[in-house]
């Protein structure tokens, strides 16, 4: 009776429908997720390193095959992985990030610090089984823990992206122009150099609807806690918490590059979704949907602009520099192609291309000091 109970417990689920206010997917049980899981078909030879990472990570271990600092470059390397054909003009543009990183990454063994291309196509298995590598936990003598992949998702996949994490740590960086790539490069050069000042601040932002479980849920058990824990372990942080009521658009602005930004943002909230044919989806998919949304029980029809915060309300006059911002919400950091589940035979299409969100690449490539992570 235990396991049908929990097979039929109903799961609340981010993400309101810009067009009708309503949740981009329905109500959902744990039953019927597992279904659609274990009748998702993927190749072999990805379900059997999947199954031995399951096992390997439900015992003791490190995330590298040494006892390194994580902390430190020069144990873990650093590398960074160019799309086939863009690789010089991006190059340049990262100039002074990249030879800050060979310098770190470097300073031991030179090959700790690697500049690498995805070909089009590539797997995870074939672009490591070209370099030598096989699954399991990173050997930094091998291939650089820390990997850094430049270029959009229709040039470096997301399937590549979210396989190759499973034992790296991924990042990427995507913007339209070059000139963002570079400002973001100096951006980070100047921080990590002690040029932008360094403030000791972390703001937990969290909305709490009226009637809505999924934000009642993150309030209570995600950003709540969080905010605790951050300031029982480091006395030395000041930390606030802006939550339900307080949580408006407007107060979220302050915090990205306004006069409250901090060093540290966690924000919970749902993230806006439309449809593939709306001429809004690329620049407000995963836009921030706050406080001044009044919530299901008393709001029917279209979300307005004023109810959520996306890269048009982050102005020029901004300062997001030395920014670190972590966005709990429904697309918040992009959208693929097609759902990556398999629902009834079929992923269904979600944008004509994967891209990534614009409110993180306006505050990552900001004209008036760059966010360091988003």
């Amino acid at each position: 009776m235990e396991n049908s109970s929990v097979e039929h417990q109903a799961l609340a689920v981010n993400g309101i429908h810009a067009s009708t206010g309503e949740p981009l997917l329905k109500e959902v049980t744990l039953g019927q997720i597992a279904a659609v899981a274990c009748g998702e078909t993927r190749p072999a030879a990805e379900v059997e390193e999947l199954r031995r990472w399951s096992a390997y990570v439900r015992e003791d271990h490190l995330d590298t095959r040494f006892q390194i600092d994580l902390r430190n470059l020069a144990e873990t390397g650093w590398g960074v992985i160019f799309p086939e054909n863009r690789q010089d003009e991006l190059r340049d543009a990262l100039a002074p990030l990249l030879a800050l990183r060979r310098s770190q990454a470097g300073r031991l063994q030179e090959n700790r610090y690697r500049e690498l291309v995805y070909r089009a196509g590539d797997s995870k298995l074939r672009f490591l089984g070209r370099h030598r590598v096989s699954p399991g936990p990173a050997d930094p003598d091998l291939l650089p823990y820390y990997l850094l992949l430049v270029g959009s998702p229709e040039e470096i996949s997301f399937r590549f992206q979210y396989q190759l994490d499973v034992q790296y740590g991924v990042g990427r960086l995507c913007f339209a122009r070059l000139e963002e790539y570079a400002r973001y490069a100096a951006g980070v050069v100047a921080a990590e150099q002690g040029e932008i000042p360094a403030t000791r601040r972390a703001s937990f932002f969290g909305v709490g609807h009226a009637g809505d479980a999924a934000t009642a849920m993150s309030l209570k058990s995600l950003v709540t806690p969080l905010a605790s824990r951050l300031a029982e372990r480091h006395g030395d942080w000041t930390v606030e918490t802006v939550l339900e009521s307080a949580a408006t658009k407007a107060a979220l602005a302050e915090r990205m590059g306004g006069a409250r930004t901090p060093a540290f943002l966690f924000t919970a909230s749902h993230g806006m979704g439309f449809d593939p044919s709306d001429p809004r989806q690329a620049a407000h998919q995963g836009a921030l949907l706050c406080q001044d949304w009044p919530g299901p029980l008393a709001w029917e029809g279209p979300i307005p602009p004023a109810h959520y915060l996306a890269e048009d309300d982050i102005p020029d006059t901004a300062a997001p520099a030395g920014l670190v911002a972590f966005l709990f919400a429904c697309y918040g950091a992009g959208t693929p192609a097609r759902d990556s589940f398999e629902m009834e035979g079929d992923r269904r299409p979600l944008a004509a291309e994967s891209f990534v969100a614009r409110l993180p690449q306006r505050l990552l490539g900001h004209p008036g000091g760059c966010a360091l992570a988003v």
